[in-house]
C-alpha cells in the first residue's frame, strides 16, 4: 500500500485548465487548414460566430497554454 501524499489541488486545476486549452487549439490544427490559426477566413467564412470563436481563442488561448 502506498502512503497517501498531499496534492496541491490548485496546481492540479491549473494543469487541467492548460491541457483543455491545448486540446482546444489542437482541434483547430487537426480539423482545419494551417491558416485557420491566422485568419478565420481560411475556413468557415466571416460569420459572426466564426469571428467570435477565432477572436476568443486568439486572445485567451493561443500561446498561453
Amino acid at each position: 500500500m502506498q502512503p497517501e501524499t498531499d496534492r496541491y489541488l490548485t496546481l492540479d486545476a491549473m494543469r487541467g485548465f492548460a491541457v483543455m486549452g491545448i486540446l482546444a487549439m489542437n482541434i483547430v490544427a487537426f480539423s482545419m487548414p494551417e491558416w485557420a490559426y491566422v485568419t478565420p477566413r481560411a475556413y468557415g467564412g466571416l460569420s459572426a460566430d466564426n469571428q467570435a470563436s477565432w477572436i476568443f481563442s486568439f486572445i485567451f488561448i493561443d500561446g498561453k497554454m
